[in-house]
This record gives structure tokens, sequence and C-alpha cells, in this order.
């Protein structure tokens, strides 16, 4: 490199720590690239670019930079962990752990490197490992804040709610100031259904690191939990800035509550079925106003949406399709907050909403001599809570013994072939259940259907079908505590576990209730 180089270079470097004094991280970075082309093999330069897009949010932008950083300055620490930890950010956490127990293996004392690949672990779905990386950083460092809080998180993932309330009580002791461990514990204690406890502990950690969405985000669960929609859905708009939970990004401005008289507007699905089929109810208000609606749905859904909206709005998309024009864009998760809806306000949106097709028949009779029960006993295996809300087939066999009841089974994936292993005569129509339109229709037909927290359970309400829920000791959010009934689909009766995954009760509950049926 020659003199006059190595002076514009210094020049370059100047300008940037001077955007970067003023928070101008993105600027900072775009400085640092004009050195990068200068002097393209000097590792420092990839690595501060990648730190400066990193500090803008540009994350996946950033790793790009981390990655050319790391071939560069080879094993060096500091890289690897801010390479890693930009990976945990955007959910390549297979990949953080590579990283992680790189550093971990050059280095066995970097406890930074020890707790970020427990952390990555835990997000992956490796708990078992993870708990027992924590539980040895644990006796080297008994005293550490940060790492017995996220300890604690591990236990509560495994529900061992006891001793999770016991480490980040010890952690809040340490440091009465750790926003993560005040969260952690407002989580414990939803847990435990101690909801007014929980928010207490839910509102310090939002009072210590008001800036923190993911901290904003569980205390959001937690106000919609106790019922309290109007701000438990100005919480949970933190979730969009959550990478893992909101993934898809839209061009154009957002709507936040412009007048819609001869607006498009597009409306897009955000996370799971039974969340999109929940907020379906909204679309109507938004057509009344004078919106020209696109909705941006899963593929599963267009076909029933088409059935219940098709007449109102301008256009029903799956996520592949070319987007049409529009002015505004906004969730679908989002249209609750921005119509300002409340608990008491539920009532202006009841259920049906969808419209079951008439496109298939019942493969077996109505008579009323016996009741067409369908049931539902598991959810997508790979939602962080599905080993609590679904149970086993062989846990609901109680039921299927009970007089003047015929069983169908409206479970799809893997889990539909439990039916070979009960002994029961059990109706398997899988083969039919191709969409959600189909599944509907069938639904409708039936004279109950028996349902863990899955997209089929928002289906059955969203239709007003007569339905009973069967739900975990700790509920999703939209369930409420406390209560049998929901306002969000009046033909659903809630039955829920007395003690922590225990289906016994609810069995003998609901059989009760089929034998008055």
């Amino acid at each position: 490199m020659t003199g006059d180089e190595t002076n514009k270079i210094s020049d370059i470097i100047f300008e940037a720590k001077n955007l970067e004094d003023k928070n101008s991280w993105y600027d900072a970075a775009n400085k640092y690239r004009e050195a990068i082309k200068i002097a393209p093999l000097e590792t420092e330069l990839w690595f501060k670019t990648a730190i400066c897009l990193k500090k803008s949010g540009q994350i996946t932008e950033a790793i790009q930079f981390f990655e050319k950083a790391s071939m560069l300055g080879i094993n060096n620490p500091q890289i690897e962990l801010e390479f890693g930890n930009a990976l945990h950010h955007v959910g390549r956490f297979e990949e953080a752990i590579e990283i992680f127990m790189k550093i971990r293996d050059l280095n066995p004392e970097n406890s930074s490197a020890t707790n970020n690949l427990a952390m990555s672990l835990q997000a992956s779905g490796r708990l078992g490992e993870a708990e027992i990386v924590f539980s040895s950083l644990l006796k080297e460092h008994p005293d550490d804040a940060e790492i017995t809080t996220n300890y604690a998180a591990i236990l509560i993932r495994l529900s061992r709610i006891p001793e999770a309330l016991e480490n980040l009580r010890h952690a809040i002791n340490i440091d009465t100031t750790n926003a993560n461990a005040w969260s952690n514990l407002g989580i414990a204690l939803q847990a435990q259904l101690k909801i007014n406890q929980a928010l207490r502990a839910h509102s310090r950690a939002s009072n210590l690191a008001p800036e923190n969405h993911r901290i904003r985000y569980n205390q959001a669960l937690a106000l919609l939990l106790s019922g309290n929609l109007k701000d438990g859905l100005r919480e949970f708009e933190h979730r969009r800035q959550i990478p893992e939970i909101t993934t898809h990004t839209f061009n154009g401005e957002e709507w936040s509550g412009q007048k819609l008289s001869n607006i498009h507007l597009l409306v897009h699905a955000e996370q799971g079925l039974g969340d999109t089929i929940q907020f379906a109810r909204f679309l109507p208000v938004l057509t009344k106003a004078g919106a020209k609606v696109h909705l941006v749905t899963h593929t599963a859904l267009i076909e029933l949406f088409v059935n219940s909206f098709g007449n109102i709005l301008e256009s029903i998309l799956a996520p592949s399709d070319p987007l049409p024009q529009y002015d505004y864009h906004t969730s679908i998760l989002s249209l609750a907050y921005k119509l300002g809806v409340t608990l008491k306000g539920l009532q202006h949106y009841q259920a049906p909403y969808l419209k079951a097709p008439n496109c298939i028949t019942l493969p077996i009779k109505k008579s009323k001599q016996y009741s067409n029960i369908g049931i539902v006993w598991s959810g997508n295996s790979k939602h962080p809570n599905d080993e609590n809300r679904s149970c086993s087939l062989a846990e609901l066999a109680p039921l299927f013994h009970l007089e003047r009841t015929k069983w169908i089974s409206l479970q799809v994936g893997p889990r539909a072939t439990d039916i070979n292993n009960i002994e029961t005569e059990i109706l398997d129509i899988s083969k039919y259940l191709t969409d959600f339109s189909r599944t509907a229709a069938i639904i409708s037909q039936l004279d109950l259907v028996i349902a863990v927290d899955t997209a089929a359970l928002h289906l059955s309400g969203a239709i007003g079908a007569r339905t009973i829920a069967l739900l975990p000791f700790e509920p999703d959010w939209r369930w409420m505590i406390g209560r049998y009934d929901s306002p969000w689909y009046p033909t659903l009766r809630l039955f829920r576990q007395d003690h922590v995954k225990d289906w016994s009760t609810v069995v003998n509950k609901i059989s009760l209730e089929i034998q008055k049926f």
C-alpha cells in the first residue's frame, strides 16, 4: 500500500469514527466500506463495517462482513463472538453453535462464548445440552447474574419452575437492575398462573429496559393473558422488532390509522395458521371503511378465505404470488391494536366470520342415535410449547368408550397414524383434509369438535361449530386465565389442566360434558 493510500484510509477511518460518535451507524459502515475498496485484506475494516451495520439494525447485511472478517482474522475470538451473536440474532442457531463451540475449544475460559453457546442450544431446541452447559458454567460463576438468569430461562423451558424461581431471585439479589432477570421472573410466575405477581415483575423489567423489544414482548403476553387487551396489544407490537418472530418485510408505508376510503391496503399474514384465522375477523371492518384490501396469506387458507371473503376483498394471494400495487401495508396481527380493540369490544367482531363450503360430504351418516365427534390431539411439533399443548391419543382413550358416540380423526401430519395404536374404532379422514376449506366443510357436519390448541381449534370456532378446547395448565395468551368461555369464539368451551401435564382431569370433565350433551 502506498503512502497516499495509507493517508486516505486514515482520513476515511477518522470520518467513520466521527459518525460512530454521532450514532450514525449506517453512514459509518459506508465509510468503512470506502476504506475496504482501498485495502480489501484489512481484517479490522471488515469487522468495523460489520459492527456498524449490526448497530444500525442491518444484521443480515452485517453477517456478510463478519464472515469475511472471520476468514481474514482466523480464530480471532472477538470477531468470532460477534459473528456468532449476529447469527443467533437472525435465527441461524446451528451456525452460531458451531462458532461458539470453536471459540470454547480454543479458549475454555471464555465464559461469554460458553454462555452464548448455551443460549443458542436453547433457541435451537436442544434444551438438555443447554442445561448441561449452563449448569457447568454456573458452578464456575455462581454469582454471575447474567449466567444465573440464562440458566433459569432453560429451567423454565424444562418446566422446572421452582428451580427457575430460586435462581432468578438469586440473580436479582446479585443485581436488582438486571432487566432480563425480572422479565424471566415474570415468565416463571406466569407458568404458575400468578398473573398479578408476573405483571409486576414484567413492569419492573420494562421500566429498567424500555428499549428492549423482547422484554416488552414478554410483558405483552402477560397483559394479554390477564385479559388486558388494550395495553397488551400495544406492547404486542414489539414482536415486530424480534427477527425470529417477524420475518417478512414489505416496501412502502405502513398503515397506522390513515383514512381508508379508496385506499389499496395490503394485509399480510405474519405467524401461524391459527393466528391468521383468529385475526381474519377484522378484515370486513377495513372494507366497510372503504379500503380495497389485498390479503397475502398461507396457501392452505386461500380457498377458505376466498369462500368467506372473496366478495369483499380485492385479491387473496399466496406468499409466492406477485404483489399488487398498494398504498399502505399492515400485518394482520396488528389490526386489533390499530382498530383499538378491547376485551369488551370483541363482541363487535364475533364468530362465525368464516364460511364452510359445501365441497365435501362427511363419509359417515348423521343420526339422532349418536353424536359424531371430531378430535385433534396434536399440533405442530416445531411449536416451542408443543410438549405442553399437545397430548397423546392414549390419554384421551377414556372418551372413546362413551356410549352413543362415533369418533372422527381430524388429525393431520405424522401423528394422524396414532389411531392405528388404539383399539377403539376411530374414522381416519386425513386424506380428505388437504386444506382448511375442506376441513371446515367436514367440521360443519359434525356434532362436536374436541381439539388441543391448534389451528383446527381456531377454524372450528371461526365457523361457529360447537367446540371443546383442551388447554394446558399455562394456556396461550388468547385463552386468558380462569374462564371457561372465549370472547374470541362464543361456541368454544375451555377445559383446562388443574396441574401441569395432567390431561386425566381434563378428560374426566369432558366425559361428563359429553354425557350431558
